[in-house]
């Protein structure tokens, strides 16, 4: 049986497409370990009670942790993305390479084939390399703006985003919205402030031109379950 590590990005519209891609190579025969990160993992249990995550032999969930600070109120709510790029960025990579080295080395565990990790997850990428194993990239949304995001940096690099404060704030970016909601119907990478921009691109251009696989997108993956061949 092949034996795939499931990474995705601790928010809740990354982690159902990649749950559900889980379960489509669990029904082929693939041996899943489902990682996620100490802040989501709490939310989940809580939401959905203690036993909600007990694992099968062959579809375990694993934690680690992401450097975000427990809550102290009732409201779990995630951080902003910025925040969690960051966390993620700097605290999951030695909690995740230790998880590889234990699942490599358990005896009642299949030899890991390879990473699947969401396209704006970064750390994977250098556990991957360490332990020779291939990183198939997950591209969550539509085909479609994966076509639109590969260009931002071509778009950056003819000046053309991110837009000016003067372009963002005083024209109305998309016509067919009011102008008091074209500026939050449009996404982050035309904000003028460029930490949002470089913070969430970088994993992911690291991420497309890294890939040891074709990038997965989640619209062909659930529309066409069919194509996914066990091996």
């Amino acid at each position: 049986k092949p034996h795939a590590v499931c990474v995705p990005y601790p928010v809740q519209g990354h982690i159902n497409p990649m749950l559900k891609l889980a379960k489509l190579l669990h029904s082929k025969g693939f041996h899943i370990t489902f990682v996620n990160t100490e802040f989501v993992h709490q939310r989940l249990l809580k939401s959905r009670g203690p036993d909600s995550l007990n694992s099968l032999s062959s579809f375990r969930f694993e934690v680690i942790p992401d450097g975000i600070p427990p809550s102290d109120s009732d409201n779990d709510a995630l951080p902003d993305g910025l925040t969690i790029c960051d966390s993620t960025s700097k605290h999951c990579l030695a909690p995740f390479r230790d998880l590889l080295f234990k699942l490599n080395n358990s005896s009642n565990m299949l030899p890991l084939t390879c990473i699947v990790s969401d396209s704006v997850v970064d750390f994977t990428r250098t556990a991957a390399e360490e332990f020779g194993l291939p990183d198939v990239v997950f591209w969550t949304a539509s085909a479609c703006s994966l076509l639109a995001s590969a260009q931002y940096p071509s778009l950056v690099q003819r000046g053309l985003i991110p837009l000016r404060e003067t372009q963002f704030h005083d024209s109305r970016i998309n016509p067919s919205f009011p102008n008091s909601q074209s500026q939050q119907r449009n996404p982050s990478s035309l904000n003028p402030d460029p930490v949002p921009c470089s913070g969430r691109r970088r994993p992911l251009q690291s991420s497309v031109d890294s890939a040891a696989a074709p990038v997965v997108a989640a619209a062909a993956v659930v529309a066409a379950p069919g194509q996914l061949k066990k091996k």
